[in-house]
């Protein structure tokens, strides 16, 4: 989803690691840009939840909330080889509440799950949330291979954890597809 924003002229991309611990930090990253980039809506890819610690961010921004299945998460995480399968649960299901956390307060926001990319859905919900007039590509969704390295109990748990959280967030006034 992320590449499929950033192929829109009217947006940019950004994936900095910066941590947004106060508001100043998106009004210093604005005055930085280029007077040509006025009209540029400009996008953060959030991955980890002390990236943004500030709840004031959230009266100003917008948010595209992507969520997928906690087993290829997992397994994905795996992969990277920085963490313990137990590791990969725990940081799993906290992204999860923090992503809920934020949804909370974020009304309006757009909520996408794997299944929807999958399925073709939701990059207009995006685009209509943005206002930006600009038909986006799907974006292509790869299926996942397998890592062996992690027990079933692991992965049930994390497709339990997904379920939870993702029924959690049904519950908000958020922008889903059908």
């Amino acid at each position: 989803m992320f590449y499929a924003l950033e192929e829109c002229p009217l947006i940019q991309m950004n994936s900095t690691n910066t941590d947004y611990d106060h508001p100043d930090i998106v009004y210093d990253f604005f005055k930085k840009l280029p007077p040509e980039a006025n009209n540029v809506i400009c996008g953060e890819h959030l991955l980890l939840n002390h990236s943004l610690s500030h709840v004031g961010i959230l009266d100003f921004a917008k948010f595209v909330y992507f969520i997928r299945p906690g087993s290829h998460t997992i397994q994905d995480m795996m992969r990277s080889g920085v963490f313990t399968p137990n590791n990969c649960l725990l940081h799993y299901s906290y992204r999860l509440q923090r992503i809920c956390e934020m949804a909370r307060k974020t009304p309006g926001a757009v909520l996408l799950t794997w299944e929807d990319l999958q399925a073709g859905r939701g990059m207009d919900l995006v685009g209509n949330y943005l206002r930006v007039p600009y038909r986006f590509t799907q974006p292509k969704v790869s299926p996942f291979s397998k890592n062996n390295k992690v027990a079933p109990e692991i992965l049930k748990k994390a497709d339990e954890c997904y379920e939870r959280y993702y029924y959690y967030l049904r519950q908000f006034d958020l922008v889903r597809s059908v």
